[in-house]
């Protein structure tokens, strides 16, 4: 069986995160309802495998995301924010 690869894709609509600067970390309940029951068995095992953009993050849980849905502390080395990131 050949693994998956190594990606910045985003997983449902296929846009590159890296490129529209949407790095960012929402707390684990938010991102485990992004991903409940979808999982495939090699989730986890593979970096880069588990990558939403934040418009289908939003479409995923049924909502726009809050300031409050962002993880408390992101590392320093960050890109700066993107445009959606800025509007929550």
């Amino acid at each position: 069986m050949i693994s998956p690869i190594c990606t910045s894709n985003c997983a449902d609509c296929g846009v590159g995160t890296l490129a529209l600067g949407e790095v960012y970390m929402v707390r684990d309940e938010i991102w485990e309802q992004a991903w409940c029951g979808r999982r495939k068995s090699w989730h986890g095992q593979v970096p880069g495998q588990e990558i939403l953009c934040i418009a289908c993050l939003e479409q995923r849980i049924g909502r726009e995301l809050t300031l409050s849905d962002f993880a408390a502390q992101v590392p320093r080395y960050w890109p700066p924010l993107s445009r959606r990131q800025r509007q929550r």
